[in-house]
């Protein structure tokens, strides 16, 4: 979904600062959390709204409804899927699920594919460039699918800063870091920050925060974490907080590789 854009997240318009912010909801399977995002004794299932858009590290960006459920693009009869089956039966294709794949996009000049390893332990991508009347293999690995926030936007991890004690359900406000994913020569992001886009549902509050990108070339030197202090417009009950700027959405007690 291009910025500017009007999402709608079961029914609820978020606009922030004139940029609409692509917000996923409670993703598959997930643990119950406390209010701080801390794992809880049950677990929880919960639809991912349709209408988040993600991409999966290639040029297609695509509805995250789309892999929801297992595909059976592999066995259509367009030229894509013929070559598919082609790239799936040859030795590169081994280790490559058998079945299950979706068609997530399908340009004059391109089409790609997704399925969920038959682990569920990811996702496998591959793409093919038509040339003339042959398709050839562009890429073919591993996918990690991403919320989609525009072109000129990033997304920024973020969890609750330790330096203070955990929200209580009383709470309005949470302070925490945040880190860019997006190399950035080791820049701050504060001055390329949008404003948070937050979704209040009954069970979990969802904040996604979108970075503007930084032009030109950037060196992956790593990035330094930034302190952040949002203010909520509903205290935070017994709800969870969750960073939905990945999909699906995760717990915020703690940084992502920890």
């Amino acid at each position: 979904m291009p910025v500017g854009a009007e999402l709608r997240w079961r029914g609820l318009a978020v606009a922030i600062l004139g940029h609409a912010l692509v917000v996923v909801a409670c993703g598959a399977p997930a643990p119950s959390e406390s209010p701080s995002g801390g794992a809880g004794p049950s677990a929880s299932v919960e639809p991912v709204p349709g209408n988040v858009e993600l991409a999966c590290g290639g040029e297609a960006v695509f509805p995250a409804e789309a892999i929801l459920v297992a595909g059976t693009a592999e066995t259509g009869g367009d030229l894509g899927a013929q070559a598919l089956r082609t790239f799936l039966a040859s030795p590169d294709g081994q280790g490559f699920p058998a079945a299950g794949w979706v068609k997530v996009a399908d340009l004059p000049d391109r089409v790609e594919f997704v399925a969920r390893k038959p682990d569920a332990g990811g996702w496998s991508a591959v793409a093919f460039t038509r040339q003339g009347e042959n398709v050839v293999v562009d890429r073919a690995g591993d996918c990690t699918p991403a919320v989609f926030l525009g072109a000129e936007h990033g997304g920024a991890d973020w969890w609750l800063d330790p330096a203070y004690p955990t929200p209580t359900a009383a709470d309005t406000v949470i302070r925490l870091i945040l880190r860019e994913r997006n190399c950035a020569s080791g820049t701050t992001p504060a001055e390329r920050l949008e404003a948070p886009a937050i979704v209040y549902e009954p069970e979990a509050i969802l904040v996604t925060i979108a970075v503007r990108e930084r032009h030109g070339d950037q060196d992956c030197q790593g990035n330094p974490e930034f302190s952040l202090e949002i203010t909520l417009e509903e205290a935070i009950g017994d709800r969870r907080l969750l960073d939905a700027g990945v999909w699906p959405p995760r717990g915020a007690s703690r940084p992502p590789d920890s």
